[in-house]
């Protein structure tokens, strides 16, 4: 894919970074609107990003893929947390959770197998495509039987993404914190 093993390891860093970013600006939307319509803005977001990078012809076009599917993604563990949370009483959610954790410990294993026989067998696009075509059915799924489960109704305790921007502009700006880190022990 466009010959640069370094292109390929900035795409999954820069999907790492957006997927850890935005999941708070997510959750201050999810503050301001529900759980299930911030789902389904998230997954219309990874879907275009999953169609840019399988139809992208250049490195910068891929990575703008990348980068939207990363920051569509970032909604993955809070705001499924929060629907089987809203959704299963505290029994049948233990042992969804534990399905749902089974099948996390195991993905990292299975997807690059997955991932490898569609690259060979096809091409690099079949991997975004069959990420596409899982994130549609998950909308579907979705739309067709998720109910709405916490609308919210108000401003009071908000997050709201001005502020969670903000904070995290003054963490990189705090010399302190840059300063602890990189420092060596005496």
């Amino acid at each position: 894919m466009f010959h640069s093993t370094a292109g390929v390891k900035l795409s999954v860093s820069l999907y790492l970074i957006f997927f850890a970013c935005s999941q708070p600006v997510w959750g201050g939307i999810v503050q301001k609107t529900s759980c299930r319509q911030t789902l389904f803005y998230s997954l219309v977001v990874t879907m275009t990003g999953s169609l840019i990078a399988m139809s992208s012809f250049n490195l910068p076009l891929y990575l703008i893929g990348r980068t939207l599917e990363g920051a569509g993604m970032g909604t993955a563990s809070p705001i499924g947390r929060t629907l089987f949370t809203d959704v299963f009483g505290r029994k049948e959610l233990a042992r969804r959770m534990g399905v749902i954790s089974g099948c996390a410990a195991i993905m990292p294993a299975v997807a690059p197998i997955i991932g490898g026989y569609l690259m060979i067998y096809i091409d690099w696009r079949a991997i975004f495509g069959f990420f596409l075509l899982l994130c549609a059915a998950y909308f579907y799924f979705a739309f067709r039987w998720l109910p709405e489960t916490r609308i919210n109704s108000g401003d009071e305790g908000v997050v709201t993404t001005r502020k969670v921007i903000g904070t995290y502009i003054s963490i990189l700006r705090n010399t302190h914190i840059g300063d602890m880190s990189f420092r060596t022990p005496p």
